[in-house]
């Protein structure tokens, strides 16, 4: 027996568990009542994974030696690995009763406990186990895998440093220390440790897996690209390398191998949630909606609590016009992270498509709370202030979209937009001009529905993109470029109005002669003087004609409201209007545009100006084109007040013609005021109020604009001209650049108010407005 127990041993020692176990077998045939003899061969059957065979050994050998603590232990490691850790926690607590040291008890029961979702009552034995033998490596194994799942990466770190300096040839820790790196954001030390496996084994699969991830993380791409491309070669059929080499082609925007490799990976495993949402994110950038809906419907049903997949899908309801089903999915992501930009940003987009301008803005605002840096939701809400006619506001989110993307073209033409409904016609012809420099297609999105469509595409793509954490700074980076071009202003010196012609009769030629003034008095929308030879009025250089250039049915449409615009048009007053950088906030949403001048002259030269546009109650038919009429679309834009009409057109193609429908004219009384802010007047301060007595979404809002001595004079229809009378809620608003020389882009502006004042349903404000003369007591503002 002893013989055949030794051989069986040696066998044993060695790794040869199968000769051992015959040895074993051929002893306990001499003598069937050796304890010992089964308590090895069970081991030795364990270890062959031949659990049921252990299990049976190691009860014979405790039938005949009840009290055996190795006993009890050998037997919870095969229960433990054949499922059953009840019974395995039964037999470490039995050891642990006759042998309270028993590391190796503490340590199995943990693994057992782990198994049973009990990871407190894992980590209190692994530590026990760990007090009672410091140099257990495998000890401290389970407890950095139980802190690595508890998301506790510094302490799983500490314990595998710890296994590697017992043992610097444990493979399954450095993998498990490269995943917790990569974890806690440490993409060089996974890298590291993935790398010192694959040194030892070049054929670990799971080390090339998770190095290509933390290369990807790290931002090297191509390296990343290399390991998929190696564990593709050693597994042809890994459905996860397959995937997370599509995630990268799709991020390098070669989206046809992403497309292959994610349709792959899907084809091996179609429950795979990861490839379907990026597979979905293809079908959102190719503009395929339905395919990318039914994905993302399909990821969200693998993965209910995927807060990305609903915000996706929103932005799909959205593009679609399926606005309910979009916000229910924008309101779900805010559920389950509502600390998420994106989340707020989705939602706020969509209750602006629906017409819920307030709590469009509440979402947006708090999404640029989250990141102060998020160019769309400033895009967004400066959109959704226009649009609520809260025009300051506006103004202060274009400018600091500005700041964020110097280079982007269609934040200038929103805000030559907002300009021209404040009529400061002056600074909305030089941001006209700039998006004209930068983009002229940005101009064109209402002309013709290619470039319009496209543009709607960029801005899904953006949104679908900023959802995956992909954010474009490389273009936020960028300046204007060099004016190539110029706006000249010209005042109407010699103009003469042609008279309009009698039914019948042909219309008389302007005189072309007669409207040009001396070069000496031309004006650059910079405010920097033309060159004296220059006697002829400048027109923006034409843009490539196939980026830009829009259909003839288009440009009919547009001749046709320029045509009408400047028909509209009365003769020229005998004295001179205010400037339109005066100061004047413009009318709100829904009422008809400041009038503008048509020619804006230099400041200093108090030229008359005409009116623009004129509301009417009627709008007459676009006359017909006549094909065989000289004059054609781009001469007229030579003529006086052509460039303040492309203004026009300009808010007529974002807005609709509804934004420049007539209002009832209300009779506006004479109104003045005070604000005071601590006592002090409040200079250039906007004070806008909100009619109670009305709900007419379109009724004019009467607005000022404060004086240096704290003074103001309301104005409704134009500069000054009063209020109709009612009561009204009051909001007061006062930006102050941080810097005191204004300079275009030099600082932005900032509200130096309380919050609370800039609400109507906050500030506690109101005013009363009666017919006849109106004095306002003055508004006395704290902190």
């Amino acid at each position: 027996v002893e013989q055949f127990f030794q051989l069986g041993l040696s066998r044993y020692v060695h790794g040869e568990y199968q000769q051992a176990a015959v040895h074993f077998t051929a002893a306990l045939k001499i003598d069937p009542t050796d304890a010992r003899v089964y308590t090895h061969r069970g081991d030795a059957y364990r270890l062959q994974c031949e659990y049921e065979r252990a299990i049976a050994d190691f009860h014979a050998a405790l039938r005949l030696s009840p009290v055996n603590p190795s006993g009890l232990v050998s037997r919870a490691i095969a229960y433990h690995f054949s499922g059953e850790h009840e019974r395995a926690v039964a037999d470490c607590g039995a050891a642990l009763e006759v042998s309270p040291n028993s590391a190796t008890a503490y340590r199995i029961r943990a693994a057992a406990y782990a198994e049973l979702g009990s990871a407190d009552l894992a980590l209190a034995d692994l530590t026990t186990a760990i007090t009672l033998a410091p140099e257990d490596a495998e000890a401290h194994h389970q407890r950095g895998v139980l802190y690595r799942d508890r998301r506790d990466y510094g302490r799983a770190v500490a314990d595998f440093d710890r296994v590697l300096a017992l043992n610097p040839h444990h493979v399954p820790t450095y993998l498990q220390r490269g995943y917790a790196h990569r974890c806690r954001g440490d993409h060089g030390a996974a890298v590291r440790d993935y790398s010192e496996v694959l040194r030892h084994h070049p054929g670990n699969v799971l080390a090339y897996t998770g190095r290509a991830l933390a290369y990807r993380l790290k931002g090297d791409a191509e390296r990343a690209l290399a390991d998929y491309t190696e564990v593709l070669r050693l597994e042809p059929d890994n459905a996860r390398a397959c995937c997370g080499r599509g995630v990268l082609y799709r991020g390098r925007g070669d989206l046809g191998r992403a497309r292959a490799d994610l349709d792959e990976a899907l084809c091996r495993e179609p429950k795979n949630w990861i490839a379907l949402y990026h597979r979905s994110k293809i079908f959102l950038s190719e503009g395929r909606f339905a395919e990318a809906l039914a994905d993302l419907t399909e990821t969200l049903a693998l993965h209910p609590t995927l807060g990305v997949a609903y915000l996706s899908r929103a932005v799909i309801y959205d593009r679609r016009g399926q606005y309910p089903e979009g916000l229910a999915d924008g309101t779900r992501a805010v559920e389950l992270d509502a600390r998420s930009p994106a989340a707020r940003l989705i939602r706020g987009v969509i209750h602006g498509h629906m017409g819920n301008y307030a709590p469009a803005i509440d979402d947006l605002t708090e999404a640029i709370r989250l990141d102060q840096r998020f160019a769309l939701a400033y895009s967004e809400r400066s959109t959704a202030y226009t649009l609520q006619g809260e025009y300051d506001r506006a103004l202060v989110d274009c400018n600091q979209l500005l700041a964020l993307e110097p280079g982007n073209a269609q934040a200038y033409a929103n805000r030559s937009i907002v300009y021209h409904f404040q009529g400061k016609l002056r600074r909305a012809l030089v941001d006209y001009s700039r998006a004209m420099q930068i983009d002229p297609r940005c101009l064109m999105t209402g002309w013709t529905p290619s470039p319009g469509e496209n543009a709607r595409l960029q801005t899904t793509q953006r949104l679908a993109d900023y959802i995956d954490g992909l954010r474009h700074e490389a273009s936020a980076a960028e300046a204007p470029p060099q004016d190539k071009y110029r706006i000249v202003l010209q005042p109407p010196l010699a103009v003469v109005a042609p008279a309009r012609p009698r039914p019948g009769q042909a219309p008389a030629e302007p005189n072309e002669t007669a409207a040009q003034p001396a070069a000496t008095e031309q004006t650059t929308v910079e405010g920097s003087p033309a060159p004296a030879k220059q006697t002829r009025r400048h027109k923006p250089a034409a843009p490539n004609a196939g980026a830009s250039a829009a259909p003839a049915a288009a440009a009919v449409t547009v001749e046709s409201v320029i045509d009408e615009l400047l028909a509209d048009s009365p003769e020229p007053p005998a004295a001179a209007e205010p400037s339109p950088d005066s100061g004047s906030n413009g009318p709100a949403a829904g009422a008809p545009p400041t009038p503008s001048p048509a020619n804006v002259a230099d400041p200093a030269a108090a030229a008359p100006a005409r009116p623009l546009y004129r509301p009417t109650r009627t709008r007459r038919p676009a006359p017909k084109l006549d094909a065989d009429k000289p004059e054609g679309f781009l001469k007229r834009w030579q003529k006086p007040g052509a460039v303040a009409a492309g203004i026009s057109i300009l808010v007529l193609l974002y807005f609709g013609y509804s934004v420049l429908g007539t209002a009832h004219h209300v009779r506006a009384h004479p109104a003045h005021g005070q604000v005071l802010f601590e006592g002090k007047p409040t200079p250039n301060a906007n004070v806008l109020l909100e009619p109670i007595w009305t709900k007419t979404p379109d009724f004019p809002a009467p607005r000022a604009v404060v004086k240096d001595d704290g003074s103001f004079t309301l104005g409704t229809y134009g500069k000054e001209d009063g209020a109709p009378p009612g009561e009204y809620k009051v909001l007061v608003q006062w930006f102050v650049r941080p810097n005191t020389v204004e300079v275009e882009g030099s600082g932005l502006p900032r509200n130096v108010l309380p919050t609370r004042y800039g609400r109507f349903d906050t500030s506690g404000l109101t005013v009363r407005i009666q017919e006849g003369e109106n004095d306002i007591p003055a508004l006395k503002l704290t902190r």
